[in-house]
């Protein structure tokens, strides 16, 4: 193990490393975000100076270049940390809503960030220009409590949002002015306050109060699982009696 890093002077809510695994950002209670540079024997950089309220979530872009920092005083920061050394602001902090941020996830491009918060709602900002983080159409509505979780799917596709009435939701981003509600997931007895993806897209993790959820995405995989369970397989003659003039398929292969 090595050395004991202290970062404010209270609870750390959050902490989020660089997808380089060379920076280290731990924001909480005091409202400030300490980085450190783990290149080499951790040596604090800087402390960004105070945001309105307590830190509640942070995330790096792909590129680590850009910090995005979630408040409870519902805004979001972004600085440039390209240098952990030297950070700057960029751009003004962006009013999100009257309720707490408690959630900001990029997608794998960078272009994307998502912003879950108490006032049951998951916003998309256009941050190609982090200097000017730009609303991308309406609000996404469904969770009916504060969204505590976001997370990308690996192919930037699909976003889900985890929520505290116990559900994740499941929203297609492939035209991001137009996303759709894709799916709710009933998560656990608890609050969805974790998601993550498998590295192929194929499997969500949900963490909720005492218990982890996995939800299996891949089409063989649930292929499988249903011919299953589903009793028998259709013989030739039924294909013929129910699907007359149609050559026979039958759904479930023998090797399933």
């Amino acid at each position: 193990a090595g050395p004991a890093l202290t970062a404010g002077t209270s609870t750390i809510e959050w902490i989020a490393i660089s997808p380089d695994g060379r920076t280290l950002a731990a924001g909480g209670d005091d409202t400030r975000v300490t980085i450190w540079d783990l290149s080499g024997t951790p040596v604090l950089d800087a402390t960004l100076p105070p945001a309105e309220n307590y830190v509640y979530s942070l995330a790096f872009t792909p590129d680590g270049h850009t910090l995005a920092i979630g408040t409870v005083g519902g805004a979001v920061h972004l600085w440039n940390i390209a240098d952990p050394r030297h950070p700057s602001r960029l751009g003004r902090p962006t009013a999100v809503s009257a309720a707490y941020v408690y959630c900001v996830a990029f997608s794998p491009d960078g272009r994307t960030l998502a912003v879950g918060s108490g006032d049951k709602h998951v916003r998309l900002y256009d941050v190609t220009d982090p200097h000017i983080p730009t609303l991308i159409g309406a609000p996404l509505s469904g969770p009916t409590n504060n969204v505590g979780s976001v997370a990308f799917a690996p192919d930037g596709r699909t976003l889900a949002a985890g929520s505290d009435d116990h559900t994740v939701w499941l929203y297609d981003l492939t035209n991001r002015a137009h996303p759709a509600a894709l799916a709710t997931l009933d998560s656990a007895p608890g609050r969805v306050i974790a998601l993550a993806w498998n590295q192929d897209g194929t499997v969500l993790a949900a963490g909720a109060e005492g218990q982890l959820r996995l939800w299996d995405f891949d089409p063989e995989s649930v292929a499988r699982a249903i011919c299953a369970s589903a009793g028998d397989p259709i013989t030739g003659p039924e294909w013929n009696l129910y699907v007359p003039g149609s050559a026979y398929r039958p759904p479930c292969r023998a090797a399933w």
